[in-house]
């Protein structure tokens, strides 16, 4: 029994098993992705709220995501007495990670790698909950396919039994390919609700997979948008129509692939004005969304991994680094010295 709270839920008669209302939230149009926050994580998830975002996307992978610290923050708010948000305007979505554990220590591992996928896929439900404070998700996605597709369909079984029990409302995959998310469909007894993917112009955002949604009713979720695709929001296109409109590029870009594709965008962004941008409603037109749809993709963006030579020609050791875009930090990669040459794995900027 994972518990009730009246007004909040109930329970299926003689099955002793928390179900999800029809009147919980459903997804926006775009959600608040909480990846790479670490310590800052429960403080941005509440400025996050506080400029309006009711969806959030995490997941029980301790590397890159701080799952509790989500929990903190949405507890804070559902516990305070002056906040008007209650549980069910929230939309929360997590996922089950195929290699939560690797490289993390033991006391962090959502699951026992030693396990059967299934059990591990319990464990990190079990965990999510407990780390989220909730006693049920609005969605839950397989964060990526196992090495084997016998695995990845275990996997993908367990979380239609899951969905069944009635402790999270939608279930459905991440980082797919069309010819895996085709097969899957071809196995599974239930249907993703949700592909979420990498969302590149360059791959004319996603569409193979994007078809194989619109072919199924999936609903489409992008990720890495903005990071990714530098080259469209610069484009004199994009920059024309947000002066024209008195938005940014980054909001044409979000709006764009929202009214032509249906995407629903994940943003990360922790500035409480890009937030509120992020959530304003304007519509496009159909002269400027056909404008935006002919915009040539480009041929590499930052997705694509490059490995460049450093040769050091001088006659003293030299030093390598990288600066953080963001911050301006100067990070040390490597020291080279006189004559020496060294490859580094990079990405196209």
């Amino acid at each position: 029994l994972l518990g009730f709270a009246s007004g909040q839920g109930r329970l299926n008669p003689g099955s002793q098993v928390w179900r999800i209302p029809t009147s919980f939230s459903s997804v926006g149009r775009i959600v608040y992705g909480t990846a790479w926050k670490k310590d800052r994580t429960s403080s941005l998830v509440k400025l996050a709220l506080e400029q309006g975002f009711r969806s959030f996307d995490t997941a029980n992978m301790p590397k890159h995501y701080n799952e509790s610290l989500v929990g903190v923050a949405l507890g804070e708010i559902l516990a305070d007495p002056n906040s008007k948000i209650m549980r069910r305007d929230l939309w929360i979505q997590t996922k089950f990670t195929p290699d939560a554990c690797e490289d993390q220590p033991s006391e962090l591992h959502p699951y026992d790698p030693s396990q059967s996928i299934a059990m591990q896929a319990q464990a990190s439900l079990a965990s999510s909950l407990r780390h989220l404070g909730v006693k049920s998700l609005d969605s839950l996605l397989l964060h990526g396919p196992f090495p084997k597709r016998a695995q990845t369909l275990e996997a993908w079984r367990e979380l239609e039994k899951i969905k069944a029990t009635g402790i999270v409302r939608e279930i459905g995959v991440s980082n797919f390919n069309a010819d895996l998310l085709e097969w899957l469909l071809g196995q599974a007894s239930m249907k993703p609700s949700f592909v979420q993917n990498r969302c590149l112009h360059k791959d004319g955002w996603d569409r193979s997979v994007r078809d194989v949604c619109a072919k199924h009713g999936i609903r489409y979720q992008g990720f890495w948008i903005l990071t990714a695709n530098r080259h469209f929001t610069a484009d004199p296109v994009v920059t024309r129509i947000a002066s024209r409109m008195s938005k940014t590029a980054q909001q044409i870009l979000f709006q764009f692939l929202y009214q032509a594709y249906g995407v629903v965008a994940l943003s990360g962004t922790s500035d409480p004005v890009h937030m509120s941008q992020d959530l304003e409603d304007f519509q496009l037109s159909e002269a400027d969304l056909n404008e935006l749809r002919s915009l040539e993709p480009p041929k590499f963006t930052v997705a694509d991994a490059v490995k460049v030579k450093f040769t050091n020609r001088l006659e003293e050791e030299v030093s390598l680094f990288w600066v953080q875009p963001d911050t301006g930090k100067e990070i040390e990669n490597d020291r080279l010295m006189p004559g020496k040459e060294v490859h580094v794995d990079s990405f196209h900027s």
